[in-house]
């Protein structure tokens, strides 16, 4: 059965038991998850808060969330609600995005909820400590949420498909997300452990610092763009992956296409597949090896570092090279005229600068240069 099926499947089973439970359980967390939050995204659309940064309206919910639990935890620590009501919530709020504000903020429902739930979740684990699972469900919303899991903490696991900015600037923590994810997941994560079993839209370990990430999928344009640290492992197909990474490791199962590694200049790439034009342009300070074919122009403007291919590659190996070496283990169409500096090897044979012996050859080397 394919992923998403299953988790429709899971959905389907879950909405007839759980759901209905915590329909007629009328847990009173419940009934103060609503209130808080009614109250919370009134004031926020009272302040204007659609031009206001994700991390202002993470603060004015986490300061109304843990005024009230402060004062519950304190006078009695038992009374502090548990992760199975954040799941309940979680499906309960699909009950109310069709009455959000009927305006330019209705459009916010998404990213409100997205922090909502995150804020709820860093908060009981900070007071709990507990290493279970949180378990969030998305797939009775009728958009994706944003946000989920900012600046996470704890272990979760997401039911569902998700919107963008998913595990942004996470601290620590395991998350499963079975299902795919938008734009920028990922992005400023400090630390931690994040799975996705589907696909990821573009921008996937934006400025990561540390942390690994697997996608069991495809990504789409740009992942780790300006990486800095950390694992990214995708299992499917990325397009220009790792474009100006300055650190870590990225590791890509099937193809990339046009311009992988533009101007990296840092850490590893390792591409199981083809590639197409341009790949490691102007790159430097990095090692980049692709154990399928590439494109034309291979190798463009690069400085220093390592770029290894072992198939074949097109015309213009080396386009105004100007330091590194480039390692071809197939067979090449042409060594482009203008390559400056740098080493260029095919079969651990070295082509650039010419290495032959006769005089003759030289000087046909060094008028052409190939």
């Amino acid at each position: 059965m394919k992923l998403e099926e299953t988790i429709k499947t899971e959905y389907a089973n879950v909405n007839k038991t759980t759901l209905q439970n915590a329909k007629t359980e009328s847990s009173e967390y419940l009934q103060i998850f609503f209130s808080l939050y009614k109250k919370i995204m009134l004031e926020l659309n009272s302040t204007g808060s659609f031009w206001t940064s994700n991390d202002m309206i993470d603060n004015c919910i986490q300061r109304g969330l843990k005024k009230w639990t402060d004062i519950e935890t304190k006078v009695e620590p038992e009374r502090m609600y548990t992760k199975e009501d954040i799941e309940k919530f979680s499906f309960q709020l699909a009950e109310i995005q069709n009455n959000f504000p009927n305006n330019y903020q209705g459009t916010q429902f998404s990213n409100y909820t997205g922090l909502f739930l995150s804020a709820l979740i860093n908060i009981h684990h900070a007071k709990t400590k507990t290493t279970n699972e949180y378990i969030i469900h998305t797939m009775q919303f009728d958009s994706p949420l944003n946000n989920l899991c900012y600046k996470n903490t704890a272990n979760v696991r997401v039911i569902g498909n998700v919107g963008d900015y998913f595990c942004v600037e996470m601290i620590f923590g395991n998350v499963h997300l079975e299902g795919n994810s938008g734009d920028y997941a990922c992005a400023n994560m400090i630390d931690g452990t994040v799975q996705i079993d589907g696909n990821a839209a573009k921008n996937i370990c934006t400025q990561m610092k540390e942390g690994n990430v697997t996608v069991k999928g495809s990504t789409e344009g740009c992942p780790a763009h300006t990486m800095y640290g950390g694992n990214l492992h995708i299992y499917g197909n990325s397009a220009g992956v790792c474009t100006r990474m300055e650190g870590g490791t990225v590791t890509v199962e099937g193809n990339d296409t046009n311009s992988c590694a533009f101007r990296m200049s840092g850490g590893k790439l390792l591409i199981k597949g083809n590639v197409g034009n341009y790949p490691a342009f102007g790159a430097h300070d990095c090692y980049i090896h692709i154990q399928g074919n590439a494109g034309d122009d291979v190798g463009t403007e690069m400085t220093n570092g390592v770029l290894r291919i072992d198939g074949n590659v097109g015309i213009n190996v080396g386009s105004r090279l100007n330091g590194g070496n480039i390692y071809l283990n197939g067979d090449y169409e042409s060594i482009a005229q203008n390559t400056h500096k740098g080493r260029i090897y095919v079969r651990e044979k070295q082509v650039f600068p010419y290495m032959e012996d006769d005089l003759f050859s030289q000087i046909y080397h060094h008028m052409f240069k190939w």
